[in-house]
């Protein structure tokens, strides 16, 4: 498929736009409207599979959900699968060159438990998911079934969705997959000041703090093998996607100016000060809305908190 340009907005431009009342109500339509139009097509098609990746931070997990409450209001009941669920334990997990392990990497994933369950899912309309412990960092013995007919399907997210090892065996006709990612940049002039990726940095060092105990040092620290991963492990397989996903909300930059100043003049940057500092001052040129403005069911509140779907 062919991917639109991304989008170019002047930071300028997003000042004067981050005054109007109405700005982020807009911006959270046209992601709706992105998302219910790819949701009416899989209905259309009638698949019981839907494939969902995307680099970091993309907002691949709750534009899941958002796509399965879509394609549910359309008729076909969907539920959401993570790919989380089939990873090996710890001790088996492919090691870097450092000896760590390797998370990004594929084989961190039970890659044959997630070809028989494509398979069966696709065959038989029926299959068992395995559950994993992220305290133990262990797969425990329990497993959930999970069915697919005509009238429902579901949605399996995660970074290597669209590896086709995954899903060796399998008829393409019952599948569909898609590619979720940002699309927006944000500009002086012709100068590029906040790239998609410094989106996605940003997102993760405000969720990981609040949510994993991880610090802005932390996640810049791990970011390098992020990007390394996602180079070797997600973007190849972009060209497969039958759809692209735009989690882009034009309005973000202006939510975390101040919480990244914060960061960086409590020092929470450590030996990625100045990687910290960069992003504060760029974020900081952008206009300022309050994070109470973002609604409780957007995607934004995967990373910022609060996060409320209600009932698919």
């Amino acid at each position: 498929m062919v991917f639109e340009d991304k989008k170019r907005i002047q930071i300028q431009e997003l000042k004067e736009m981050s005054l109007l009342p109405s700005y982020v109500e807009e911006c959270e339509r046209e992601y709706s409207e992105r998302v219910d139009g790819i949701a009416a097509k899989i209905v259309e098609a009638g698949v019981p599979v839907v494939l969902v990746t995307g680099p970091s931070a993309s907002g691949k997990t709750t534009s899941s959900k958002r796509l399965a409450r879509s394609m549910t209001r359309l008729g076909k009941k969907t539920s959401v699968l993570s790919l989380d669920n089939f990873f090996k334990n710890l001790e088996d997990y492919p090691k870097q060159k450092n000896g760590e392990p390797d998370f990004e990497h594929l084989h961190a994933l039970d890659v044959d438990a997630v070809n028989r369950c494509l398979n069966e899912l696709t065959t038989t309309g029926s299959t068992w998911i395995p559950m994993f412990d992220f305290v133990t960092h262990k797969s425990v013995p329990h497993a959930t079934e999970v069915r697919v007919d005509d009238s429902s399907a579901v949605v399996i997210e995660g970074i290597h969705a669209l590896n086709p090892e995954l899903s060796i065996g399998v008829n393409p006709d019952l599948m569909i997959k898609i590619y979720a990612g940002l699309r927006t940049e944000y500009y002086e002039s012709r100068k590029r000041v906040i790239a998609t990726r410094d989106l996605r940095i940003t997102r993760r060092i405000i969720r990981d703090e609040r949510d994993r105990g991880h610090s802005p040092e932390g996640t810049l620290a791990l970011w390098k093998n992020i990007m390394a991963g996602e180079e070797k492990w997600i973007k190849p397989f972009k060209p497969d996607a039958d759809y692209l996903l735009n989690t882009a909300l034009d309005y973000e930059p202006c939510l975390y100016s101040a919480d990244l100043e914060k960061m960086f003049t409590e020092g929470k940057g450590g030996k990625f000060s100045d990687e910290l500092g960069t992003l504060a001052e760029n974020f900081g040129k952008t206009g300022s809305i309050s994070m109470d403005l973002v609604p409780s069911d957007s995607l934004l509140r995967e990373f910022i908190g609060g996060l409320d779907l209600g009932e698919s």
